[in-house]
C-alpha cells in the first residue's frame, strides 16, 4: 500500500465509490484466481510483471471461472497482453502512464493492445512528444532553439507542460526540481516536466511506451530500445523472464547489447537455437552480444527489475551464473571463458 497503485487507486476508489476491497497478505500466483473468485472482484489493480507471473502459472480450475471484467494498472508489456487476456478472458484491460508527482497522465481506455492510452486532460492537452538524442544526451532543437514535435511513429521524450490546471510541485530539494524543468521549449518562458520516459504516438494518437532514456543505448549506429529487444525476444521457447541492457566494450563506439534470462523450470538453453531466433526477429545491431543465464531477476517489490545491478556485474565470466558471447563464426552463443574475456578487455576481440 505504500505505492500509489495501491494506495491512490485501489484503496482511495474503492472508498471514495463506497465499494468492497479484498486485500490479500501477500501475492501468489498460483491462489489468486481462487482469492479472485472467492471475493467475487470485478476488477484488481496490477503493476509491473505481475500479469506474467499469472500467464507462467499451469493452467488451473480458476482460470475462467472468476467475474473479473476489467484490470487497472501500468508496466504491462505488449508481448503477454494477449496472451493474458486469451487465457484468462479478462474483456478490459485499462493499462494507463503517469506518476506520482508528474503532470503527464495517459489511461488506454480504447482497448487498443500495448498502448498506454491518451491524454486524460483532452481539454487543454498538456503533452508533447520531442525529439531527443539518446546518444548525445540532449534535446534536438530547430534553428531558433526550439524542441521539434515527432510525428507518428517517431519515439520521442514525453513532456508535460506546467500550468495552472496542469502544476507540477517539485520536490523538498530545489536542484533535483530544477533537474526535472525544460525551459524554452517552444516559446521562450514556457515550462514542461521532463518524464525521462521516450514513447510513440500512432496516426490515432494512442501513446506506447518505448523505453527509459537511460535504458536505450546506441550501437553500430543505431539506437537500440530495451523494451523492444526484450518483448521480441520473450517469444522463445522456454523463457521465463528477460532482462535486456547496454554493456561498455573496449575500443567499440556505443555499447553491445546483453540479455540475462530466467529460463523456465525445466527449459534447457540452445545456444545455436537462441542464435537462429535472434536471427530471424531482431535487426543485426540489435542482436544481443552477451548473454546470461540468471537464476534470479533480482525484481523490486513493485516487480520492477534491478538493471542497475545487472549492468554493474556486466558481462564478466567470474561471476556465478554461465554467460555466453555470439559467436558469429559458428552461428551460435559460446560460453565465455576467462581467458576471452581479457582479450575483450584488451580490445583484441571485435564484435
Amino acid at each position: 500500500l505504500y505505492h500509489s497503485n495501491g494506495a491512490l487507486i485501489a484503496f482511495a476508489s474503492a472508498l471514495v465509490n463506497g465499494v468492497p476491497l479484498a486485500i490479500s497478505r501477500r501475492f501468489r500466483a498460483s491462489k489468486f484466481w481462487e482469492e479472485v473468485t472467492q471475493f467475487q472482484a470485478t476488477a484488481f489493480i496490477y503493476i509491473g510483471e505481475l500479469l506474467r507471473y499469472l500467464v507462467n502459472t499451469p493452467p488451473g480450475a480458476y482460470d475462467r471461472a472468476h467475474k473479473v471484467e476489467r484490470i487497472l494498472g501500468n508496466g504491462l508489456r505488449p508481448d503477454i497482453w494477449k496472451a493474458f487476456q486469451e487465457r484468462f478472458a479478462v474483456p478490459h484491460i485499462r493499462e494507463f502512464y503517469g506518476s506520482s508527482e508528474g503532470n503527464a497522465y495517459l489511461v488506454n481506455l480504447a482497448d487498443v493492445p500495448g498502448s498506454c492510452g491518451t491524454p486524460i486532460l483532452k481539454f487543454p492537452n498538456n503533452l508533447a512528444l520531442v525529439r531527443y538524442d539518446v546518444d548525445r544526451n540532449e534535446y534536438i532543437r530547430d534553428a531558433n532553439g526550439f524542441c521539434i514535435r515527432c510525428p507518428p511513429g517517431e519515439p520521442g521524450e514525453l513532456l508535460g507542460q506546467i500550468k495552472v490546471t496542469t502544476p507540477f510541485g517539485g520536490y523538498t530539494n530545489s536542484a533535483e526540481t530544477e533537474k526535472k524543468l525544460l525551459r524554452n521549449v517552444f516559446k521562450k518562458g514556457d515550462v514542461f516536466f521532463k518524464t525521462g520516459d521516450l514513447l510513440k504516438q500512432d496516426a490515432n494518437g494512442h501513446y506506447y511506451f518505448v523505453d527509459r532514456i537511460g535504458d536505450t543505448y546506441r550501437w553500430k549506429g543505431e539506437n537500440v530500445s530495451t523494451q523492444e529487444v526484450q518483448e521480441l525476444l520473450t517469444s522463445y521457447p522456454g523463457i521465463h523472464m528477460i532482462s535486456v541492457f547496454g554493456v561498455t566494450i573496449p575500443g567499440a563506439e556505443g555499447r553491445a547489447g546483453m540479455a540475462v534470462m530466467l529460463m523456465e523450470e525445466g527449459a534447457k538453453f540452445d545456444s545455436a537455437a537462441f542464435y537462429k531466433h535472434t536471427q530471424e526477429h531482431l535487426a543485426a545491431y540489435a542482436r544481443p552480444a552477451f548473454v546470461r543465464l540468471a537464476k534470479d531477476l533480482y525484481l523490486t517489490s513493485t516487480f520492477k527489475l534491478r538493471k542497475v545491478e545487472l549492468q554493474k556485474a556486466g558481462f564478466d565470466p567470474s561471476q556465478p551464473d554461465p554467460i555466453y558471447y555470439r559467436d558469429e563464426s559458428k552461428g551460435s552463443y559460446q560460453p565465455l571463458t576467462p581467458a576471452l574475456y581479457e582479450e575483450i578487455k584488451a580490445g583484441r576481440m571485435r564484435f
